[in-house]
């Protein structure tokens, strides 16, 4: 790092005061060093930037990988969707059928309860898988905020 210039003014105000020349040369370069240590130098930023990058470069591939996480999940999701509701439709379809053959009211209820029940549980469950993905996102934000900062 160079060494600052002398304030010559500064030296001149502290003869003004009693300070030999020698010593006021000698506090103005002891305040000056004390300054100039302080500052950023070109390789301080240089190496401050190569990091910010190599973060940058982090981030970009940890959201990479939850954004395919996150899709794999939600394919998951679609296809037990999509095979619970099968179920359902060929269950209704057996229901349907039975139906038409039913004798009492009994049967009708308990059949009736049945399918209340296997909706109410799929329904649950997506509700669930909701919240989780609900939550994994927020908290995905949350952590790419706070390594923005």
């Amino acid at each position: 790092m160079a060494m600052p210039k002398l304030d010559f003014e500064a030296v001149e105000e502290l003869q003004a005061v009693g300070f030999s020349s020698e010593q006021g040369k000698a506090l103005v370069r002891i305040i000056a060093n004390m300054q100039t240590a302080q500052l950023a130098t070109k390789a301080d930023l240089a190496g401050l930037r190569t990091e910010l990058v190599e973060t940058r470069e982090v981030l970009r591939g940890e959201i990479v990988a939850v954004r395919t996480e996150m899709r794999t999940e939600m394919a998951e999701l679609r296809t037990e969707m999509r095979s619970e509701m099968a179920e359902l439709r060929t269950e209704m379809a057996e229901m349907r059928a039975t139906m038409t053959t039913l004798a009492t009211k009994d049967e009708l209820a308990s059949l009736e309860l049945r399918l209340t029940e296997k909706m109410s549980a799929m329904f649950a469950k997506m509700i669930i898988w909701l919240v989780g993905i609900a939550i994994a996102s927020v908290s995905l934000m949350a952590a790419i905020g706070q390594l923005m900062k």
